[in-house]
């Protein structure tokens, strides 16, 4: 296990200092186990809010701790309303990419402005995004970072697969790599149950043709207990491994 990955959170609303919580015993846990903490900013109003505080906050944590490899993903999901707190209900309105943008911008001037405050010591710390549901939005983050000089390190999205997916994802995935070649990371991957009404037989057959998935730097894989008729889960509630979990087994 490489990267553990956390949900960014602060003693209250407005408050950024990080208490001995979530956050705080995650990255414990990483600096005892010398794991790649992987750290997600979501679902969260980006009305009135200074996201930069978040970033930098959370660095100079990682950083006091001697953690050397670290990154940080700003958003999740928020191509998708329903984790997206906005008042549009339009999918196609440009707001949504207008304020994750700005979001984006205040966490990659944060980044600079600690590598300036801390020039010093051997880290790798990196920032990227979207996080999205589609790697469309991802695509066009990505080329505005690039144009306005943000600081881009890795293009994420996530991906919930069926059998009929695996060719699209190929396809994004080379059209990243075609734009700017820079790492593709999958931060949420796992079996789609709508795609396919013979879950676990599908499942099994997905995962199967998944891997290995070509040219993705960083794949985290969702993990959820095996079900009746939800042929997503890795193990079952017996502690064994599910069908799809077994295949995943052999590939890791």
């Amino acid at each position: 296990l490489h990267v553990i990955r956390l949900s960014v959170c602060a003693d209250a609303p407005g408050s950024y200092v990080f208490s001995d919580g979530q956050t705080l015993g995650g990255l414990r846990y990483c600096q005892q186990f010398k794991l790649q903490p992987h750290s997600i900013l979501g679902d969260t109003d980006p009305q009135n809010t200074d996201f930069g505080k978040w970033v930098e906050g959370y660095f100079d944590i990682v950083y006091d701790m001697g953690i050397i490899d670290a990154s940080f993903e700003v958003g999740n999901e928020n191509d998708c309303l329903s984790t997206w707190i906005h008042p549009t209900t339009d999918m196609s309105d440009d707001s949504i990419f207008v304020a994750y943008t700005k979001m984006y911008a205040q966490c990659s001037d944060a980044l600079k402005c600690f590598k300036k405050r801390r020039p010093y010591g051997t880290y790798n710390y990196k920032l990227g995004g979207a996080a999205a549901c589609f790697a469309q939005f991802t695509l066009r983050v990505m080329q505005w970072a690039k144009e306005n000089d943000h600081i881009f390190d890795f293009a994420s999205w996530h991906h919930y697969g069926a059998v009929s997916t695996n060719d699209h994802l190929q396809k994004n995935i080379a059209a990243v790599k075609a734009m700017y070649d820079i790492p593709v990371w999958l931060t949420e991957v796992s079996y789609d149950p709508w795609m396919n009404a013979n879950m676990s037989k599908d499942a099994v057959d997905w995962v199967t043709q998944f891997f290995p998935v070509k040219n993705v730097d960083v794949l985290i894989w969702l993990i959820d207990c095996y079900q009746d008729g939800h042929g997503a889960g890795l193990w079952m509630e017996d502690g064994t491994p599910s069908p799809m979990g077994e295949v995943i087994l052999r590939h890791i």
